[in-house]
């Protein structure tokens, strides 16, 4: 039961609206954080290298899937790992 929930759960968060971005490059790494945040270091298809987000992964750590999506949506997350000022 557990996993099953779990593959329903990445099923829908796979298909989340990350938002509307003015570049392909922040469309990109928007996609990179939540995979991350969903999958860990075993996220594929990212767009960029791994390395890229290592500053990040403290961060994604500490945040809900839910708060990662907030936090690209609107711009603040970054991928040296803090956040951008409002």
């Amino acid at each position: 039961l557990h996993l099953s929930l779990r593959r329903q759960r990445q099923m829908c968060i796979r298909d989340r609206y990350l938002g509307g971005f003015d570049r392909e490059h922040s469309a990109a790494e928007a996609h990179d954080l939540c995979a991350l945040k969903l999958r860990g270091r075993s996220a594929r298809g990212l767009n960029f290298p791994l390395e890229r987000y290592a500053a990040a992964e403290p961060a994604l750590g500490a945040m809900s899937h839910e708060h990662v999506v907030a936090a690209v949506r609107a711009g603040r997350l970054t991928v040296r790992g803090g956040f951008a000022a409002p």
